[in-house]
Order: C-alpha cells, then structure tokens, then sequence
C-alpha cells in the first residue's frame, strides 16, 4: 500500500500558510510483473502545521492536492513476466497483479460519458482554448493577472477582485525562466471541471508556478469561503491538484510547492487566498533545458503526421522502449522524480536515467499525447490482479474522434531487458518470440472502461514451451478509477467507450 507522507510544519512570513503538495504524482506500476509494489508518495496528505495552529486561519499541509497524491500510485502490478515455472508470475512475484499498496497517484474520479467536445481544437499543438488563451496556459505565457486578484485574462471570469488582498500581490513580472515551461494542449481536463472559482485560483496558482526563481512572488484572488473549513481548503487544493494533473511540464512543484493562506479585512466581510510557492527553483534552467531537450529528442523520432491511432501508438511503443520501472522506489523520498515526466524523460532524483513508476509513465505519455494534438488525461485509481487484491495506479485516457479509450503504458511494459530477470528461461523464451512480446507489450492499449475494470485474457497471454510447460504473463487484472476526488473536488473521469480502434486492427495494417 502507498506509504503515508508526513509533511513537517513549514515556517513562512506569510500567517497561516498552507503548503500544498501536489496530487498528481504517484507510482507507476511496473509492467513486467504482477507483483505488488508499494508506493512511496502519500503526495496530497492533509496536515496541519504546528507552527500555524495559533493563528486564525488553518494550516494544511497539502500542497494542494488530495492523499491520494504526490506519489500515490503503488506499483499495482506490472504483469508480463513469468517466475520460473510460477504461471502467470514473474521471479519477483509480479505476476500481473497490483499490490494494494503499488501505483495511482492521482485521483482520477466517477465517470461521466462525455467529457470535453471532440475536436481537436487548433489540431495538433493548438492553442489553449479561449476561456484560457490569456491565462499563459501554453508557452510559458507570463501574462500579467487582469486584475488586483491575481487571476489571468478569460479565466474565472465570475471571481471578484480581490480588495482584503491587494497589497499581497506581487507586481507583475516576467521570470527569466518563464519562456521554459510549454503545454500547446488545446484541452485541460482537470480545470474544465473546476467552478469559476476555482478556475480563478487555478490561474492565480499557475502563474506563481510560472515565476519559479522569482523570490516571494505573491497572487492573491478574492474568494467567497470561510478560512478554516474544509470547504475553503477544498476550494484551493482543487484548483492546485488540478495544475499537476493537466501539467506535466510543471514537475518541479513536487520540490517546490505551492503554498496559500487565506486573508480576511478587518471587518472580516472580504477573504481572498494568497498563493506563493514554498521555495524557489534554484535548479530551473539547467532542468528545465535538460527536460525540454529530451522531449524535443523524443518527438522527432516519432511519426506524428499520421492519423491519431497511429500516432499514439508511435508515441506509446517509444515511450515504454525508453522507459525502466523504478524498481527502488520503495525507498525514494516522497519529492523523488521517479513520481514525474521528469523521471521519465531525464531521471529519477538518483540519477536513474529514464526510471519511474507508474505515475511517470503516464505524466510522460500525457505530456506527450497533448504535444501532439491529442486530447489526453491523466487518471488515478486502483489495479490488481484476479485475486481482488487492488493497489494505487496511474494511466491515460485518451480521445479519438469522438471516443475515450484507456492507455496503461506501465503495465503494457512487459519483458523490459532492464527490469526483466531474463535468467530465467521462460522469460527469456517468451522475450525472444517477436509476435508474442509484442501482443503481450500492447495488451493495455486502446480499451474500453469496462474492458480495464475487468480484464478477462483467457489464453491469450499464456505462453506455451516445447517442454509442455505453460506460463501465464497475464492472468486478468481489474483496474478502477479512484472515486474519492469526484466527492471532494468534483473531478469526474469519462467512461472510455471507444470500440473502434483496438491494437490487433493497427497491427494488421502495420503488417505487425
């Protein structure tokens, strides 16, 4: 199971401030092997600051984001690898099972049918749509806020400006790291769930995100909630949770996160809630220059004028062969990489070249899916094996045409050289059978909601020896979304009805 956070209480010239953690980042779930892995992130734990409890306004110590964040995905399972003569296990007994403790980190939520319109918007690496052009969404747009609260031009448009808060805004500036940080997604799930409200504070947070090195940079927006209940702290944490997941480029904020505190006049009739991060990013340019570098590398070995199957698939075969499950990750501390697009693309906080778990999987194949057009969203939830027994995951949803279909990448990294004991002969034999690997390599590629809730292979992943012997790399698994942050911050998951498009059909015409 994911391994609590505890958060130490945080000193800060701003009262009552509230460090929001981040939800978005979590294990990822090895796909080799279906063994339980544990995740070492509670990112998101709900905790108050000793140093704050005088005072009148509440002190959280989440980072923004609900528990089931900032590593919060255990690694649920990474089926795919057999154990000696253990059918439907690996050596390490990963046999196509999550550990109840293993990977999901972020909240995915209900789900709804529909969720954003189809379209592609501008295509591919489009702009931010309109009600967030101005909001500095894409590009690192360092857009001054449109007013003395603190938000961006277009979004929160409800949101009163902030009068109790004014003379905590920082004016605007333009960080010189600013120009580093790039999202073209046309569509953010995430904020689209949020109220004008919460969108306001969405916008005041990511414009603190997108001023990393400038010390004390302050946005303040006026709210209408009582500082020290839930409901005001909700309010904050969904919009904050909201940034990690519809941002993968913003990885630092694992280290570095953001911090709030609410403000009331004198009277007490007017609060707003002032955003800051917790610390500067000292090592912005040379990560940032290090992350957009591997991206940039990436993308131009992929094939992304194709039609948008094709293209996924390009992108999700190239990011599982780059890719190596953070076998370690027990130990890793809770801002590790491994939890990000970070660890994926460059590497974890150890120095693991393109190692992470399953939440890094799939911020990286997010990021990936919104450079190119795609509309894409991040999940949280939980995975397992036929026994029941589930673990915290992370995955992909992604829009074709008109239709969500589910992408584990995690999972779907099966016999990986780097993490597969390939001493062992039935590994190995398997691994050495082209057809086979591949199929097993694409078994979470492009599913239905109610296919991933309850996965039924049958034979389909069993492999056959000469000998008479048989090992199942893949017995059935049940993967479902973490409902808890559709009752606290409303986010809700569409259900992935998409039947059109299925890997055997995009094998066949690739002659695979």
């Amino acid at each position: 199971m994911r391994k609590p956070l505890s958060l130490a209480a945080i000193s800060s010239v701003m009262v009552g401030m509230v460090l929001m953690t981040g939800c978005a980042g979590g294990v990822g779930s090895a796909p080799s092997r279906m063994v339980a892995r544990e995740d070492a992130l509670a990112q998101g734990v709900d905790d108050e600051s000793e140093d704050a409890r005088d005072h009148d306004v509440e002190v959280n110590l989440s980072v923004g984001s609900d528990d089931s964040g900032r590593s919060g995905t255990v690694d649920s399972g990474r089926s795919g690898t057999a154990d000696s003569g253990r059918s439907g296990s690996d050596d390490s007994g990963r046999s196509g099972t999550a550990d109840a403790g293993d990977r999901a980190d972020e909240g995915g939520s209900a789900r709804a049918s529909a969720g954003a319109d189809d379209g592609r918007a501008s295509g591919r690496g489009g702009a931010t749509d309109a009600d967030r052009a101005s909001a500095g969404r894409s590009s690192g747009n360092d857009a001054g806020p449109s007013g003395a609260n603190g938000t961006q031009d277009g979004a929160g448009k409800d949101a009163k400006p902030s009068q109790s808060g004014d003379a905590l805004n920082s004016a605007p500036v333009k960080d010189p790291m600013a120009g580093m940080f790039h999202n073209n997604a046309s569509y953010f799930h995430y904020y689209d769930q949020l109220s004008a409200e919460g969108k306001a504070v969405y916008d005041a947070a990511y414009d603190v995100a997108l001023h990393p090195t400038t010390g004390g940079y302050v946005r303040t927006v006026q709210v209408d909630v009582k500082p020290g209940t839930p409901e005001a702290d909700t309010l904050v944490q969904s919009a904050t949770c909201a940034i990690e997941k519809d941002h993968p480029e913003l990885f630092y904020l694992r280290k570095h996160p953001i911090g709030y505190r609410f403000n009331q006049n004198v009277g007490g009739m007017e609060t707003s809630v002032s955003l800051q991060l917790t610390s500067t990013y000292d090592n912005c340019k040379q990560e940032m220059t290090e992350f957009n570098n591997a991206v940039d590398s990436f993308r131009e070995d992929c094939q992304l004028l194709g039609s948008d199957p094709f293209v996924i698939l390009d992108i999700h075969d190239k990011l599982i062969d780059l890719v190596s499950y953070d076998e370690d990750y027990e130990d890793a501390p809770a801002d590790d990489y491994t939890y990000t697009a970070y660890g994926a693309f460059v590497a974890n906080s150890r120095g693991e070249r393109n190692t992470c778990v399953c939440a890094g999987y799939a911020m990286a194949l997010h990021y990936l899916l919104q450079q190119s057009g795609e509309k894409s969203i991040y999940v949280v939830g939980y995975a397992g094996g036929p026994d029941g027994q589930r673990g915290q995951h992370a995955w992909n949803e992604v829009k074709i045409r008109d239709s969500w279909y589910v992408i584990d990448a995690t999972w779907d990294d099966a016999l990986d050289p780097e993490t597969t004991d390939m001493t062992d002969r039935h590994n190995r034999v398997a691994a050495s059978d082209a057809r086979f690997a591949d199929r097993l390599r694409h078994r979470y590629f492009l599913l239905t909601t109610e296919e991933f809730e309850d996965f039924q292979p049958g034979d389909a992943y069993t492999y056959h020896f000469d000998d008479g012997t048989s090992v199942s790399f893949d017995s059935g698994s049940s993967h479902v979304v973490d409902e808890k942050d559709e009752r606290t911050y409303g986010y809700v998951v569409p259900d992935a009805l998409g039947t059109k498009y299925d890997y055997e059909e995009l094998a066949r015409e690739l002659g695979r």
